[in-house]
C-alpha cells in the first residue's frame, strides 16, 4: 500500500478568525449595553420634554405677564428637543453598527464552516482539493478526482471536534473507528 501524505491546515488562520469573532461579539455586547443606556437617556429626555411642555402650557393658561420666563422656557424646550433628536440619531447610528457587526459575525461563522479539504489519494498519489466539502455529511470519505477510488479524509478526521484525542486506529483489515453515521466508536 502506498504511503499516505497528510497536508496540514493553516490553523493560525482559524485561530485568527476565532479571535476576531470573539472580539466582534464583545464589541456587539458593549454596543448593545450602550444602546440601552442611550434608550434610557432618550426616555428621560422625553419625560423632561413633557414636563417642559406642561409648564409652558400652564404658564400660557395662567396668562402670566412674564414674557421673559416664557421665552426662557421656550429656549429650554428647544434645547431639550434638539438633545432628544441628537440622542435618537445616536441610537439609530449604534443600531446600524450593531446590525453590521452581527452580519459580519454571521459571515465569519459561515466562512469558518466553508473551508477546503485536501487529501492525497493513496491509490494514485494525486492531491485532491475539495472546496466547501461536507466532510461530516460524507462520513470522512471522498472520491478521488483522478482515479475514482474512495479515499478517507484522515487529516479532517484527525483534527475533528469530536476527535479531540486525535485517535486513529485504521488498518487495512478492520478499516476506521468511525461508523457509517460518522460517530466515533467508543
Amino acid at each position: 500500500m502506498a504511503e499516505r501524505e497528510n497536508l496540514t491546515v493553516d490553523w493560525d488562520k482559524y485561530l485568527d478568525q476565532s479571535i476576531d469573532l470573539i472580539d466582534m461579539a464583545r464589541k456587539v455586547t458593549f454596543l448593545e449595553a450602550d444602546k440601552r443606556v442611550l434608550a434610557d437617556e432618550n426616555n428621560k429626555l422625553k419625560r423632561e420634554l413633557y414636563d417642559f411642555i406642561t409648564k409652558y402650557d400652564q404658564a400660557i393658561a395662567e396668562n402670566k405677564e412674564n414674557a421673559e420666563a416664557l421665552y426662557n422656557i421656550d429656549r429650554l424646550l428647544e434645547r431639550k428637543c434638539k438633545e432628544l433628536i441628537d440622542a435618537r440619531g445616536e441610537i439609530e447610528k449604534q443600531s446600524r453598527w450593531i446590525k453590521a457587526q452581527k452580519k459580519q459575525i454571521q459571515e465569519l461563522k459561515k466562512s469558518k464552516n466553508h473551508t477546503k479539504t485536501v487529501e492525497v489519494c493513496p491509490h494514485c498519489m494525486t492531491e485532491n482539493v475539495y472546496p466547501n466539502y461536507d466532510v461530516v455529511g460524507n462520513n470522512y470519505t471522498a472520491v478521488c478526482k483522478n482515479c475514482g477510488e474512495e479515499i478517507m479524509l484522515c487529516d479532517e478526521c484527525f483534527h475533528a471536534d469530536d476527535n479531540r484525542e486525535h485517535k486513529c486506529d485504521w488498518t487495512e483489515k478492520d478499516g476506521c473507528f468511525r461508523k457509517k453515521d460518522g460517530e466515533i466508536d467508543d
